[in-house]
């Protein structure tokens, strides 16, 4: 699974660190991501993540059209 996610983050990284709010973001998604998981709560860290992806792609969109950053 690591490669998969390095290869992702690797890849989007670049493309939406720029894009402002997206880093805030990111680290909120992040912690909320992990409580969830030391709370055991499977369902809601999957959709935190699902969201957090979503969140992920509207960024790099919003980047590859040119809209400020």
């Amino acid at each position: 699974m690591f490669p998969v996610i390095f290869e992702a983050v690797e890849t989007g990284y670049p493309r939406t660190v720029h894009v402002k709010g997206s880093t805030d973001a990111a680290l909120d998604y992040h912690d909320r991501i992990l409580s969830a998981i030391e709370a055991r709560d499977a369902d809601g860290a999957a959709r935190l993540m699902e969201s957090h992806i979503t969140q992920a792609l509207a960024d790099m969109k919003n980047r590859q059209r040119g809209e400020p950053t």
